[in-house]
């Protein structure tokens, strides 16, 4: 059995698998460089496999429990992938939600952790899920502050384009950041036709240069 093999049954990681592995922070840290293993490049809108349409560059983070110690982290570069149902997607993680920076485990430590103070003995079980329920979005989730007209016509967008309204956000941002060209404001000089300097300017005195500089007329 490998190192790689024997340390993935160690740390009893599931659907994924390591591909290589370091430590930082004097060993306070081990990362993980993983990817998904027989369930990768599937929507995460119905689970069918698609076809790569983009190798994602930049590498994602999530963190996974603390065990000895030791904090685990993954790093991962999501695919881009073509959903016969749904269109361009990335694919599903296996080991987290699509925009968590946090695993599955972790999530079930912070809501094991959490019980307790819920006193969950003596609530109705409803209201303990509801509780967890909303602690685990205000971790999980990021909050936009948008126009109401401008969500209203997001929303229209992807009901034409079939789509959820994170992925019109989402498309939105991708082709604002692949812009390269940058507007750049014209300064136009004010010049003067004919030969030779104006009318009373001397080159060789700098100070009346300087005040005719700063004169706007």
């Amino acid at each position: 059995m490998s190192n790689l093999k024997l340390l993935n049954k160690i740390l009893r990681l599931t659907g994924m698998k390591i591909t290589r592995f370091w430590f930082k922070k004097r060993n306070k840290e081990m990362h993980l460089a993983v990817k998904p293993y027989k369930n990768g490049c599937r929507c995460p809108e119905c689970g069918r496999r698609g076809r790569i349409v983009r190798h994602a560059t930049e590498l994602r983070r999530w963190e996974d429990l603390t065990l000895m110690g030791m904090k685990i982290l993954l790093w991962y570069a999501p695919k881009e992938i073509q959903c016969p149902t749904h269109g361009k997607v990335q694919e599903t993680i296996p080991w987290a939600l699509p925009y968590s920076r946090i695993t599955y485990r972790l999530k079930t430590s912070i809501i094991k952790g959490v019980r307790p103070l819920l006193k969950v003995t003596s609530m109705p079980y409803m209201c303990y899920f509801y509780m967890t329920g909303r602690i685990w979005r205000m971790i999980m989730r990021t909050t936009l502050n948008l126009d109401n007209q401008l969500l209203i016509s997001a929303k229209h967008r992807a009901v034409e384009q079939g789509v959820s309204l994170s992925q019109v956000i989402e498309n939105a941002l991708r082709q604002s950041f692949s812009k390269t060209n940058v507007e750049r404001k014209v300064v136009r000089l004010v010049t003067s036709s004919g030969s030779g300097v104006k009318p009373g300017v001397d080159l060789d005195n700098g100070k009346s240069l300087l005040d005719i500089m700063d004169d706007p007329t």
